[in-house]
Parts: C-alpha cells; structure tokens; sequence
C-alpha cells in the first residue's frame, strides 16, 4: 500500500494524496497553488472528488474522468476545465481506495 495523506473517507471510496518517501505530498503542494491562483478551479476539483467519493466510483461515461492506457487498468485523468484547464492523475488501490498522485496546468497542445 502506497504511502497517502487521507482526503476523504466515510463514503464507496477511500480518496487518498500520495506521499513520497522523502514526506511530501504533490498533490497537496499543487492545490496549495491552485487555491491561491484559481479558486474557482478548486472548487471545480472538491466537486468532482466529492462526486467519486459519494457517487461509488469512477464515472466512467463522462468526458472528464479517462483511463490513460484503455488496454490496461492504471493511471486515471481527471480534467478540469476551468482557467487553462487542470488536469489530475490517479490510480485504484484495491477497490475501496482511490490515490491521487499529482496535478498539473494543462498543456498546450492537449
């Protein structure tokens, strides 16, 4: 089980941040930032991880939420699409459990 940071709990999913071994937490670090610059983009992420957590699961027919390789279970994106536009990167940890690892402004040719 990978080292986290608990984010939600009590509901399907347990929403975890990845920790690094060295004690930092990226993902963490990253909304620091995006809740100073973006606030609405924030926002934007607390509603679509409060929809995982209380919805059970990954939506998997929605635009904003893709498997990164569909050929093998792995990362997840989720994509916010405020300012630039955000994107989130996670993975499953047993099927109670979802770890997000990191975020990122999104590129600009994506």
């Amino acid at each position: 089980m990978p080292t986290s940071t608990i984010i939600e709990r009590g509901g399907p999913f347990r929403i975890d941040a990845w920790v690094t071994k060295e004690g930092t937490c990226p993902l963490l670090e990253f909304l620091k930032e995006l809740s100073k610059d973006r606030p609405d983009a924030m926002t934007a992420f607390r509603v679509a991880v409060e929809k995982i957590h209380i919805g059970g699961g990954l939506p998997g027919s929605t635009e904003k939420v893709r498997l990164l390789n569909p050929k093998q279970e792995g990362i997840w994106e989720l994509k916010i699409h405020k300012g630039p536009g955000y994107r989130f990167y996670f993975f499953r940890d047993g099927p109670n459990r979802i770890v997000l690892t990191h975020g990122r402004k999104k590129p600009k040719d994506s």
